[in-house]
């Protein structure tokens, strides 16, 4: 991994981890998104191979399945390809055309129960937009597993011939046709630069970091 991103985000995570005190449950503030290893910490929302699809609060503290036309939601497509989550403290902001949420990591690997906090190793990123908004997709692997062998997007391809072009397809339908654009796969740099913008813009509008007693008392004058 590049030492400067990596320098460049720990600087960042200081600073997030300094200006917020939230509560040890608080899976999108209570988590730092980058260890000393260079490694990510991604919090998993939906487990490989599970359809229902389910996202963490605006306030980072429950897991709520959507609701779509009165029920709740259910991928009407194949399951999950990976376990899917998002790197905490991060927003793809939309005063930078992203779509307002945090960014989201597909790691590769075997499910891992919702809630899961896994250490990962960013491989790629699927550059995608729905509806004009950017959406990018990180692509993420556990170093331990069977996927350790892969680190960037070339070794992926030649480990998993046609994995790629599965991971696309997938995210180009699972929610039905033409809700997405993608431009394809950028490699570890491109990524490591989106996810550095995404932790310089959080928080953002959508994004609510936790009241501390200073706010709170503020809030009722």
């Amino acid at each position: 991994m590049n030492h400067r991103y990596l320098s460049t985000l720990l600087v960042i995570c200081a600073v997030r981890a300094a200006s917020s005190s939230p509560a040890a449950t608080n899976y999108l503030w209570g988590i730092p998104p980058i260890n000393a290893d260079g490694t990510l910490n991604a919090v998993i929302e939906i487990p490989a191979g599970t359809r229902a699809k389910f996202e963490l609060n605006k306030e980072g503290t429950a897991f709520l399945q959507d609701v779509q036309d009165g029920q709740p939601r259910v991928v009407d497509y194949c399951g999950y390809l990976g376990n899917y989550g998002i790197i905490p403290r991060t927003c793809m902001d939309q005063a930078q055309g992203g779509d307002g949420d945090p960014l989201d990591v597909l790691v590769l690997g075997d499910p891992v129960p919702r809630g899961t906090v896994l250490a990962v190793r960013l491989v790629a990123m699927l550059r995608l937009w729905e509806r004009g908004a950017a959406d990018h997709k990180l692509i993420a692997v556990l170093p331990a597993s069977s996927y350790g062998k892969v680190t960037n997007n070339a070794s992926l391809a030649a480990s998993y011939p046609g994995l790629p072009t599965i991971i696309e397809t997938w995210f180009l339908n699972y929610k039905g046709r033409d809700r997405y654009d993608s431009q394809g796969f950028a490699d570890v740099p491109a990524a490591w630069a989106v996810l550095t913008n995404a932790l310089r813009a959080a928080p953002c509008a959508q994004i609510r970091r936790p009241a501390t007693p200073q706010s709170q008392d503020a809030d009722k004058d």
